[in-house]
């Protein structure tokens, strides 16, 4: 038998051994299996559209995949691996701030074609009309009836050189790097995620991650074809307006296999009001990555869902990279625990492992640490610990194996994350130690920032910090990550220039801040702090002490030094909603919309100064999909209406917001006989 060279060879030996059988499904109300395919279909539209794209001269060149969630980005992800096109799978932009970003990876990877949905083209092309290169774009719709026409002639096809596809970041940095993924790396990976999960072609696989995120694409659509899997799909925003869909599916679905970041499992239990009648007991493997894993969130779930049928020991922490392909470590023992070790924290803090006993509670004095399991057979993975360390000491995570990407696209030899020689490790800029044979990881040597399971690198966000207002200082802030109810929260400690102490506008400084921090990365800070010059610490020779800025910060160092006054507490907040919600009961009042919508603003963003305007972009000010889930139910409940999250996207504005729910109170007010709405 021919090894299989590509994920494509996959997806034709399923066809061939289970032609009928459901390979995807598509949960389109988020409750309900919608568009589906099985093995043979969907391989007769994946050679139907590969050779269209080879047609077209495709092959070996760069193609960004612009899709909504569905199946239609299965299939052309899949006929770029048959034609040897290198997919860029990328999110849908929905703001202006999107397109921006969108066009710099265009330009980064030299694009000249983007395939999408007919229904797409018009938007794609008004967003990128400003590109510099759009003239030489071609937006391609890959519908069924649009192949049936003539073939465009579009490039020459080139050697592949193996790529299988770049994998951008999520929107993480100003400037993004696109990982190059190979179809060796590709392959190596599948083995070494078949092997940690142990999944088969029974596996039932659910997914509501992006499709464009490593996670989402490789650990789930791509091992389903690799496995001969069933996968189940469901959008992010589903999920985030209603967590508990998820959990609904897996029962329904009979699924084995399914996961996400930390932070998916704490909403589950906070939105669950523990009357749903579930059955978790075909969940085997629930993994947990991609953000800090927490041993409270996991007991949390685990002691909630029991009595549903949760078994504690399907949880799988694991610990994975885009320049890895994804899974890096993950492995433990069939139906085993997931394992812990409680330790002291003034000796985390100072890069040694002191284990505490059992009995010890975790403390101020002693903190635990999850292990990300063991590495698998095919990754070598060693901790370059310093040489003066005694017994088990912290070090950056390095890395080796087929899985290791051979760098950033365009693949130039300066850019490779490793050497040629044998001894090549790529180092992940991930702190962490080795301890009975599972890896722990503890910080990243960098200070990343992971938020909501997205990197946010501080230099990003304080070269913003610079432009923000004259007032503050240059090359004077720092973006630290700190921890508020079990959740990363990025705050901003920033340092006003000393010609600006005497008469200060603190709010206009706080919120000009805030809105290019937003505008640069798309994150809307937890707290902003402004101090006068010198209070940020630094090294004897000037660097930012980022981590000691944050260990200030939550011990409330900053609260005297602060030239700001703290945000308001939620609760002051929320009686000025109150107040305004009992106005709206009498009225609906534009004016008051908008006033309403401001209170609730400056309690979700923690911007207490925050001035709402009718042409403020709703991304601009930090509302993401997670917010935007957020924000509707707030809506929905306050004010007992019915809101859809693609509303608040399709608003786009907030006057645009304001008229949407302007309408839905009147909706959703009686009528008198005769006085119903047409809609």
């Amino acid at each position: 038998m021919q090894t299989p060279r590509t994920i494509a060879s996959y997806l034709r030996a399923g066809a061939a051994a289970f032609p009928h059988k459901r390979a995807f499904g598509y949960l389109e109300d988020g409750s309900t299996i919608g568009p589906e395919c099985t093995y043979a279909s969907l391989l007769t539209r994946v050679l139907a559209l590969a050779d269209y794209l080879r047609a077209s001269g495709l092959s070996g060149h760069p193609v960004l995949l612009l899709y909504p969630e569905g199946l239609e980005f299965v299939t052309a992800f899949l006929a770029c691996q048959e034609a040897e096109v290198v997919a860029v799978p990328m999110f849908l932009p929905r703001s202006t701030r999107h397109m921006a970003r969108l066009g710099h990876i265009i330009a980064d990877v030299d694009a000249r074609v983007i395939l999408t949905t007919s229904g797409l083209v018009n938007k794609i092309q008004t967003g990128l009309r400003d590109y510099s290169g759009f003239e030489q774009l071609h937006i391609l719709p890959t519908d069924a009836d649009q192949l049936a026409g003539g073939v465009p002639q579009l490039l020459t096809p080139v050697a592949s050189r193996g790529l299988a596809f770049v994998q951008y970041t999520s929107g993480s940095t100003g400037n993004p790097k696109g990982v190059v993924i190979s179809h060796e790396n590709l392959l190596h990976n599948q083995a070494l995620l078949a092997e940690t999960f142990a999944g088969n072609a029974e596996s039932i696989i659910f997914s509501w991650l992006p499709f464009y995120h490593d996670m989402g694409l490789i650990g789930n659509i791509l091992h389903a074809v690799y496995l001969g899997a069933t996968c189940l799909l469901m959008s992010p925003l589903h999920f985030m307006q209603q967590p508990m869909r998820w959990l609904k599916a897996i029962d329904r679905y009979r699924v084995t296999h399914s996961g996400g970041p930390n932070f998916c499992y704490d909403l589950c239990v906070d939105s669950d009001p523990e009357v749903a009648a579930l059955d978790l007991s075909s969940w085997q493997v629930a993994y947990n990555g991609a953000e800090p894993v927490k041993r409270a969130t996991m007991e949390r779930f685990a002691a909630h869902f029991a009595g549903r049928g949760f078994h504690r020991n399907a949880f799988f922490p694991c610990y994975g990279l885009a320049e890895a392909t994804l899974l890096v470590a993950g492995v433990k023992a069939p139906g085993a625990a997931f394992r812990s070790v409680l330790v002291e924290r003034a000796a985390l803090n100072q890069g040694r492992v002191t284990l505490l006993p059992e009995e010890a509670a975790a403390d101020d004095h002693g903190t635990y640490l999850v292990s990300s399991g063991r590495v698998p057979a095919g990754m070598d993975v060693r901790i370059l610990a310093p040489p003066t360390a005694e017994g088990t000491a912290i070090g950056e995570i390095v890395l080796a194996g087929a899985s290791v990407s051979r760098g950033y696209w365009p693949l130039r030899s300066e850019d490779a994350l490793t050497s040629a020689t044998t001894e090549a490790y790529l180092p992940t800029g991930d702190l962490g130690f080795v301890h009975d044979g599972h890896l722990y990881v503890t910080g990243r040597k960098k200070e990343l920032l992971i938020i909501r399971g997205k990197n946010y690198y501080p230099y990003d966000i304080e070269s913003a910090c610079a432009t923000a207002h004259p007032a503050l200082q240059r090359n004077a802030a720092a973006a630290v990550a700190v921890e508020v109810e079990e959740q990363e929260q990025l705050v901003v400690v920033a340092e006003v220039k000393r010609a600006f102490m005497r008469n200060l506008d603190v709010a206009a400084i706080k919120h000009s801040l805030a809105n290019r921090v937003v505008e640069a990365v798309g994150l809307a800070p937890f707290d902003v702090v402004l101090v006068g010059p010198l209070r940020i610490p630094r090294t004897s020779s000037g660097k930012l002490q980022r981590t000691k800025c944050a260990q200030l910060y939550q011990e409330g160092a900053f609260d005297q030094e602060r030239l700001d006054k703290k945000p308001l507490p939620v609760t002051a907040q929320w009686s000025a909603r109150t107040a305004l919600l009992a106005e709206l009961k009498t009225t609906k009042d534009p004016d008051l919309v908008r006033q309403y919508l401001q209170e609730l603003f400056r309690t979700r963003l923690h911007q207490p100064a925050l001035e709402l305007q009718p042409d403020d972009e709703l991304a601009t000010l930090g509302i993401d999909s997670v917010r935007a889930m957020e924000l509707v139910n707030t809506l929905n409940q306050d004010l007992r209406i019915s809101l859809e999250p693609t509303w608040v996207f399709t608003a786009n504005t907030v006057g645009g917001l304001v008229a949407t729910i302007e309408v839905a109170l009147w909706v959703a007010e009686p009528q008198a006989a005769g006085q119903g709405i047409l809609l």
